[in-house]
């Protein structure tokens, strides 16, 4: 570009990619998703092109898709442009977008009922939508995208012997069978099942898809699930099915930071979060409790109109680590998009993995209350730590865990070690790999 030009662009604004909440209401209201160039040309755009591609075959009539991504690459604004753009049609039929997350279905409902839009008619719990389709009838959804497809259940308390991703696909037989065709768009976050019934992970659709009678479904996987779906009939592999580019943090992607984290690799983490700086990342860490507030007010001065709130693990027990104002981490599905708005400054109530996983803050404030904790170098599992008796496997749970705290930041993040002498390692573990 010329000189002139050149400057120009160096003094215009910069327009930050918007939460997903923003993002919905503007996808919704405008129909398009926001005006950022690397989301219009990049992952996103061509894996787009190519669902819509396999929707549009007239021959196919039972598609089942999977998009993987790492955490922050956009995968629910993809399913949710999906619904979008084929909730049009002079068509009965309708999309419908689910989700076993049900914090964040609460936020997109409300998000989108700011405009009066129905937002329940396009966004449901999973579980919902379960209970209304053992119906006679089959639901009127040509279209289903189930976000979190990861954490499908490996078992259904209204139907024994069952999982989520078969009775999806006998749905989806229903649908087909009454309607003349369906597509089903499984959105997947690896290493993110925090929950009892969801630990079988993948392959509990290759169980799915393997069972008598569910040969006719065209399957469409990433490159990197070809060896498990290896066998599956009509399986497709298709590299337009990974997003690789995390939007979250400006295209800052933290997944291999977390990585290097949880693996105590502290060369590797330090190079990465040197390089994540040099690109515009921030954080920030500390011990003192009565720095809470501080926090808070700095980011309401210095940051307006950002989210923030205490993040933490649902398997600790420190309340204490908080303030006498603090109230746990409890916060039923229908109070996020309060808490999501107003409460989380307030710093009554943390969010946990449960609620926070799907959804983002600006500036969260990361909590380590020793469920998890740096023991002789290495990641150790406290015995006292609170699990459902249904776990299986604990210790890769409680890393899902904090993998999901700490990818859920947009702009930068406060890690809080409490004064806590099982936190006296994790702390200087940080520290060392934190301070330049």
């Amino acid at each position: 570009m010329s000189e002139d030009t050149c400057r120009k662009w160096v003094a215009s604004p910069f327009h930050p990619l918007k939460n997903i909440a923003d993002a919905t209401l503007q996808l919704f209201r405008d129909g398009d998703l926001p005006n950022i160039k690397s989301i219009r040309e990049g992952d996103i755009k061509d894996t787009l092109t190519y669902i819509y591609q396999v929707i549009d075959r007239p021959e196919h009539k039972k598609n089942i898709l999977f998009v993987s991504g790492v955490p922050g690459a956009g995968k629910t604004l993809v399913g949710l442009k999906t619904v979008y753009d084929h909730g049009h049609s002079e068509e009965k039929l309708t999309p419908i977008y689910l989700s076993g997350n049900d914090p964040l279905v609460n936020i997109l409902q409300n998000t989108l009922s700011v405009n009066h839009l129905e937002g329940k008619s396009y966004i449901q719990p999973m579980k919902h939508f379960k209970g209304q389709t053992r119906k006679s009838t089959p639901p009127m959804n040509n279209i289903i995208v189930f976000d979190e497809a990861q954490r499908a259940w490996d078992t259904d308390k209204l139907e024994p012997g069952q999982t989520e991703a078969t009775l999806l696909l006998r749905i989806g037989d229903r649908i087909a069978a009454q309607y003349g065709k369906v597509t089903i768009l499984c959105l997947i976050g690896d290493g993110q099942a925090i929950h009892k019934n969801e630990e079988t992970g993948m392959s509990l659709w290759v169980d799915a898809l393997t069972e008598p009678g569910q040969d006719d479904w065209n399957v469409y996987v990433p490159e990197h699930y070809g060896s498990l779906f290896h066998g599956i009939p009509h399986c497709k592999i298709a590299s337009e099915l990974t997003l690789n580019t995390s939007i979250r943090h400006d295209f800052i992607d933290v997944s291999p930071w977390v990585e290097a984290i949880l693996a105590l690799d502290l060369d590797r983490a330090r190079s990465i979060y040197q390089e994540m700086l040099r690109k515009g990342f921030q954080c920030w860490w500390f011990r003192d409790k009565e720095n809470l507030p501080k926090v808070v007010q700095y980011i309401q001065s210095n940051f307006p109109g950002s989210h923030t709130g205490i993040v933490v693990s649902s398997h600790g027990r420190g309340h204490s680590y908080f303030g006498p104002q603090y109230r746990g981490s409890y916060i039923k599905a229908e109070e996020t998009y309060s808490w999501y708005m107003k409460e989380g400054p307030q710093l009554k109530r943390g969010a946990s993995e449960f609620l926070i996983q799907g959804i983002e803050l600006e500036y969260p404030i990361v909590s380590f209350v020793g469920d998890y904790s740096i023991q002789n170098g290495q990641w150790v599992l406290d015995q006292n730590a609170y699990f459902d008796r249904e776990i299986r496997d604990r210790n890769t749970l409680i890393q899902n865990v904090y993998r999901v705290l700490l990818t859920r930041s947009r702009k930068g993040m406060f890690l809080y070690f409490p004064q806590d002498k099982r936190l006296d390692e994790t702390y200087q573990w940080f520290v060392h790999m934190l301070r330049i």
